[in-house]
């Protein structure tokens, strides 16, 4: 039963787990898909608006027809728009900082991707950071923490395996450590404030835990 934060009859938010797509594309694959679930489990047809990776979980945003869609992907690519995420990272970075270099999609063209950061805890090697989006490029926490050399634990396309292969052994953790922790955008049509912020799974506070941070 996939938790849902919010909906009425425009709009829903939802508090998407890990494994998850979004929706089924050539490289899903046999992995579940969250757009179909939805309409199992709502009894309704929803529209994607925006994304996130399978691996990251945490608050994503649907609509219950083409006119919501619309309104609701201009509201969200709003600069009022919040999207915060938290990751566990390699290395220890400053109190607060910006990412800013640009990048290619997939027609290898430059865009430019800002995101901003705030060191949350320092943990060893590691940090945890809470990370607000300014611009929505694909992957862009993810390739912004490897240009830097702060991978993200559990980051197959643009982490280390090493790295991976340490949090599996001595954790068992086995999933990227990126949850988007807050989703916050004016309703498209009431324009109302929708603010919602998913607690961490139990898999990433059970990792923290271990590595005695209180959650």
């Amino acid at each position: 039963m996939i938790e849902i934060l919010y909906q009425d009859k425009d709009i829903c938010v939802v508090n998407k787990p890990s494994g998850y797509v979004v929706h089924k594309t050539k490289g899903s694959g046999s992995f579940p898909i969250l757009l179909q679930t939805l309409r199992d489990q709502l009894g309704a047809y929803l529209y994607p608006v925006h994304r996130l990776d399978r691996g990251t979980s945490g608050a994503i945003a649907f609509a219950f027809s083409p006119e919501s869609a619309r309104n609701l992907q201009t509201s969200l690519q709003s600069p009022t728009s919040i999207k915060k995420y938290i990751t566990l990272c390699l290395g220890s970075l400053d109190s607060k900082g910006t990412f800013d270099r640009p990048l290619n999609n997939e027609k290898k063209i430059k865009q430019e991707a800002v995101t901003h950061y705030k060191t949350l805890e320092t943990i060893g090697d590691y940090s945890l950071l809470e990370l607000q989006l300014v611009t929505g490029r694909k992957h862009q926490i993810r390739r912004h923490l490897s240009h830097e050399k702060h991978h993200i634990i559990g980051d197959v396309n643009h982490g280390k395996g090493w790295l991976n292969r340490m949090f599996r052994e001595k954790y068992e953790f086995h999933r990227l450590f990126l949850h988007c922790s807050e989703l916050s955008f004016t309703h498209p049509f009431t324009n109302e404030n929708i603010s919602e912020s998913p607690d961490l799974p139990l898999e990433l506070k059970q990792l923290l835990n271990q590595l005695k941070v209180k959650v």
